[in-house]
């Protein structure tokens, strides 16, 4: 189930400065991101890098220097009441997410297009979606959802789950 943006009071920053965040997940190699941790949930070529994880078993995960690599985006994202985990999402020409349903961890997710390729695609519920960049999706977890990339290029969104209870949902 895709979520109204307007009732997230922080979509609009996110919007504004993605090129900033696009810019420094820009200046990261590829060997600064790790493979999504749940193996199984996808065919191959998903990989992350951490920014936030607050109750996620990923936050033995990130980068000790996170905060210098990447200001801008957790200073944008310190800002956001209820940030549970938030990374860099990267999919790989050829990479397919699962459809599944994530386990209920109180929160919704939000995806901020920052390199999105023609043949990348979100698949929540029935509808078939296409990110845009500089625009955020959000939409409920605990539906079903998948996500493919068909192109040539890496499809590449910031990831933030932000807790349910903290929006009014």
């Amino acid at each position: 189930m895709l979520l109204d943006p307007s009732r997230f009071p922080f979509i609009p920053t996110l919007e504004q400065h993605w090129r900033a965040i696009r810019a420094e997940v820009d200046a990261l190699r590829g060997g600064d991101f790790v493979e999504w941790f749940d193996r199984g949930a996808y065919s191959t070529g998903w990989n992350v890098y951490g920014l936030v994880a607050t109750i996620h078993e990923a936050r033995d995960r990130l980068a000790p220097d996170v905060r210098v690599r990447c200001p801008r985006t957790l200073e944008l994202l310190d800002a956001i009441a209820g940030v549970q985990l938030a990374a860099f999402s990267v999919l790989e020409p050829g990479a397919i997410v699962f459809p599944h349903v994530d386990l209920d961890t109180g929160a919704v997710r939000c995806h901020l297009g920052l390199r999105v390729p023609v043949g990348a695609r979100l698949q929540v519920g029935d509808r078939e979606l296409t990110w845009s960049e500089g625009r955020c999706l959000v939409f409920d977890q605990r539906r079903r959802h998948g996500a493919a990339n068909e192109s040539k290029e890496p499809r590449v969104v910031l990831l933030v789950d932000v807790e349910r209870s903290a929006y009014g949902i």
